[in-house]
């Protein structure tokens, strides 16, 4: 979606002498580019490890002291062609292929995620992922979820997080999870532990055949004290 703004984007930063305002972002054209389309476009937020890296503070800077221009910019564009909002800058046909890549699906499939008790616990996993989303309190109608993104725990398992469908990206480059504090994975798997758990006994071993990437055994670790 970035790329198709593009042109958008560069036109209106060298009508707004944004680059002969702060020439050393010259060199930064790509990241100010994917700025400005975050903070112009679709008005997101970043997450908050991208706001203290120093290169992204420093545009971040530049886009807000340049803002009027950037803004006044933007208006003469849309006036120009006669677009009513600024996806309307884009050729019919890219703004149809947009919309349809944005457009919210109410019914999607939300994703699971299990809490790996063994790196981290529960309360400081749903503090750090609150850093970051918005966290549910009770279990929302799902319609609700996916239009207002965020996260709750599953009813059923107490080391498992339920997310909006739209979040799989942005929880695959959260540190819990590349930590291995979190671990992305199906629902259905915690009925297979749940039930082997019954079937354990107490004082004997369990031999475990594959080990894989290594996220069963840990899971099996975590409900079987170790």
């Amino acid at each position: 979606n970035v790329l198709k703004y593009r042109t958008v984007i560069v036109d209106v930063m060298e009508e707004s002498h944004f680059y002969s305002t702060f020439p050393h972002l010259q060199d930064s054209h790509q990241l100010v580019t994917i700025l400005t389309f975050i903070q112009y476009i679709i008005e997101q937020p970043l997450p908050k490890d991208n706001v203290y890296n120093p290169d992204i503070r420093v545009i971040l800077r530049a886009l807000f002291l340049h803002k009027i221009h950037i803004d006044a910019s933007f208006a003469r564009s849309r006036i120009k062609l006669n677009a009513a909002t600024v996806i309307h800058l884009l050729p019919e046909e890219d703004r149809q292929e947009y919309e349809k890549s944005t457009k919210i699906d109410a019914n999607a499939p939300p994703y699971y995620a299990r809490i790996n008790k063994v790196k981290n616990s529960i309360d400081d996993v749903i503090g750090s992922l609150q850093e970051h989303f918005k966290f549910y309190p009770t279990i929302p109608e799902r319609c609700i979820l996916n239009k207002e993104p965020g996260f709750y725990r599953d009813s059923a398992f107490k080391d498992m997080l339920v997310f909006s469908h739209s979040l799989r990206e942005e929880l695959t480059g959260l540190p819990i999870v590349r930590e291995c504090s979190l671990v992305l994975q199906e629902r259905v798997l915690s009925f297979v532990i749940t039930t082997l758990q019954g079937l354990m006994l107490r004082g004997f071993d369990l031999i475990q055949t594959h080990a894989g990437s290594g996220s069963l055994s840990t899971y099996l670790a975590s409900v079987l004290d170790g």
